[in-house]
């Protein structure tokens, strides 16, 4: 549980308003290994030379098979400390959570949606890809006409060909699925 936090004194947070970046990544353990590493990290925003801080750690030989096992503690934590806040240096502090990132794999297993390379895969909008007998891979060519995604539309699950199943994700207080779940290539802590 995150409930105590113990920092260095020259670190002054704020009351209210502290923002947390939220990091979910995938690495082998070992470079020939089956065995895969996935941690969940913390980070506040308004101190981006603290470093984030683990929260959780799944280890497995292959990826997490149920997103509400992989998330689930960790959503009920995050949920208590939007409301009760997190002791810092024994302080109460409210944090809420600004930004998860992700890479394009995890993103796609958290959310709950299709691969960015689907046809109905797109993060920000409702274009359909084509396919390219050429390339052999889907195309997307965005128009004024396509309608952006919402975080409301996206929590009643109204995007059919996009979401496969409901994110328990949609239970964290303040965040906007679609504006808020960002994604990184590159390993960003």
């Amino acid at each position: 549980m995150i409930k105590s936090f113990p920092v260095s004194d020259r670190l002054h947070l704020i009351d209210r308003g502290n923002q947390a970046n939220v990091t979910i990544d995938g690495i082998p353990v070992w470079k020939n290994s089956r065995q895969q590493f996935r941690p969940i990290l913390i980070g506040i925003n308004e101190f981006p030379r603290f470093p984030s801080i683990p929260v959780a750690i799944f280890v497995d030989e292959s990826k997490p098979a149920n997103v509400e096992c992989f998330l689930r503690d960790f959503i009920e934590e995050l949920k208590e400390i939007s409301v009760n806040g997190i002791s810092i240096n024994g302080r109460a502090m409210e944090v809420k959570v600004r930004c998860i990132i992700c890479d394009s794999s995890a993103r796609v297993f958290i959310k709950c949606v299709m691969n960015h390379s689907s046809k109905h895969g797109c993060l920000k909008c409702e274009v359909v890809g084509k396919y390219s007998s050429r390339t052999r891979t889907i195309y997307f060519q965005a128009n004024n006409n396509d309608a952006l995604r919402t975080d409301e539309l996206f929590r009643g699950n109204a995007y059919e060909m996009h979401q496969k199943n409901s994110t328990p994700l949609a239970e964290i207080p303040d965040l906007n699925l679609i504006q808020d779940i960002l994604v990184a290539e590159t390993g960003c802590t």
